[in-house]
């Protein structure tokens, strides 16, 4: 079975590196070849183009969030490397759940977070090189190269030389001059090519209508792009006009086989599988324009688990899908929507008489300004008391630990999560249910932990905790018959 796999990482944020990876994944999928899409770091946003472009689930893949043998164990299902068996202590994940099968035909592609080593403060975990280092997975440099000519060899091999700092052989074996025109690609390659020891794989240039906008948490969503399709297919043009596909097919094909050791958890979700008996839990995930921050493995590990994602929108819904124990509400833009949010007053009401009656609810950052008594004057769902507003300025950023002061619906005080934080919102009852920690001497309290809710600014990593997640469907399945 095929490991193929490949890194496109760039020299630092805004480099071009999410265009220039979509527009291979494109060319890619144009060609025949199956592409099976990785993201680099806590991103929601580049995994929805990725996921758009080549009906592929996108995975993250984040050294922070996992370790060396469940980030390698996670890569390896996705790409298909397990045989299926029927016993806890040779489970292979592909029993567990649908998302993880892989028939081997496929090339992985890894979209790099930020510059190639650039991590949590001055180390190497959550950056790009690690996950690589990890999976050894080879590297393809995406760089600049606007307004250089020679310099861009002594900035290609430092980054080179860099990387063996850490492996004998550098994972950089190839580069992609972004922004630069054939001429100047086909003048620079020679010398690259003797001076650092990696391939010039081809040049990029891209216009204005080919670029993606941003807003304050990124790019703009991929289900706002209503032309998204048309530009794809034009930057994938492009790219089979600049870049050798072949190349990178032959760098991706030196990646060397992923350990296939059995992180622990996998036998938790199979005797929780057992323990269940193959009920099915629903559980309302609210899924549109407004709420669309999801990690796909947070969604895939509550379907192994056996609960049934039923999605709906807070934006056009009037009242919540059927039958569920529990809501699932995750980032997003509901600044955006905040008079159509509010204005859906029988949805809202049903969450709030729903809430009263036990409904179980896990509300990240967007989902947990949505549940306030009011947001920048709008009238919300009023499970949280109090309101909160947008701000200019950016909230508490980055990786951060979590560790409740309070037993709830996830174990008893002292459960703990890893998870990441960005917004730019300030709620004026915040909670503090919850110790939140980016380092040893910086930590705040914030967060609502109930028997049945969790709440609060922080995006939760799920297989941090496999233990928690299953508390909290333990209790929907407790409730199960009040709804």
């Amino acid at each position: 079975m095929s490991q193929n796999r490949v890194m496109f990482a760039g020299t630092g944020s805004g480099c071009g590196k999410t265009t220039v990876t979509c527009a291979i994944m494109k060319a890619l999928c144009l060609s025949g070849t199956e592409v099976l899409p990785f993201k680099c770091g806590p991103d929601y946003i580049d995994p929805m183009f990725h996921s758009h472009i080549t009906g592929r689930s996108c995975t993250n893949l984040d050294s922070f969030f996992m370790g060396e043998d469940e980030l390698c164990w996670l890569m390896s299902q996705k790409l298909g490397m397990s045989e299926k068996t029927e016993t806890p202590e040779t489970l292979s994940p592909t029993d567990i759940h649908e998302a993880f099968r892989g028939n081997g035909k496929k090339i992985g592609i890894v979209e790099g977070v930020m510059g190639l080593f650039d991590g949590k403060g001055m180390t190497l975990t959550g950056s790009s090189f690690l996950v690589a280092l990890w999976t050894n997975t080879p590297i393809i440099l995406v760089v600049n190269a606007r307004g250089m000519s020679l310099s861009l060899v002594a900035m290609i091999r430092g980054y080179v030389d860099f990387a063996r700092k850490y492996t004998e052989k550098s994972l950089v074996r190839g580069v992609i001059l972004n922004q630069a025109s054939p001429a100047l690609c086909a003048a620079l390659t020679p010398e690259i090519e003797a001076q650092t020891g990696v391939k010039v794989v081809g040049s990029f240039q891209t216009q204005a209508e080919g670029t993606f906008q941003s807003r304050h948490l990124g790019l703009v969503t991929a289900g706002e792009i209503k032309d998204l399709d048309e530009r794809m297919k034009a930057l994938a043009v492009t790219a089979q006009s600049s870049i050798d596909l072949s190349l990178i097919k032959e760098i991706a094909s030196q990646a060397a086989p992923l350990p296939d050791k059995q992180p622990d958890f996998v036998k938790k979700i199979w005797h929780f599988r057992k323990e269940n008996g193959g009920r099915k839990i629903r559980m309302g995930i609210a899924m549109d324009q407004a709420f669309s921050f999801y990690y796909n493995t947070n969604l895939e590990l509550l379907e192994a688990l056996g609960v049934t994602l039923v999605p709906f929108s807070p934006l056009k819904d009037k009242s919540l899908p059927e039958n569920i124990s529990g809501l699932y509400i995750g980032g997003g833009y509901p600044e955006l929507f905040e008079k159509e949010l509010s204005q859906n007053v029988s949805l809202l009401s049903q969450i709030r008489e729903k809430w009263e009656k036990g409904l179980c609810i896990l509300a990240e950052c967007g989902g947990f300004m949505y549940l306030h008594e009011r947001m920048d004057g709008w009238p919300m769902a009023g499970i949280i008391p109090g309101s909160c507003e947008m701000t200019k300025k950016l909230g508490p950023f980055g990786y951060v630990t979590l560790s409740s002061r309070k037993a709830g619906v996830f174990g008893p005080d002292g459960t703990a999560f890893l998870g990441h934080e960005f917004h730019y919102s300030r709620s004026e009852n915040p909670g503090s249910d919850w110790d939140v920690s980016k380092t040893k001497t910086r930590t705040w309290q914030e967060g609502f932990s109930s028997p049945g809710m969790y709440a609060g600014y922080p995006h939760l990593y799920f297989y941090s905790n496999v233990d928690g997640i299953q508390n909290f469907v333990r209790k929907m399945r407790e409730i199960h018959d009040i709804f």
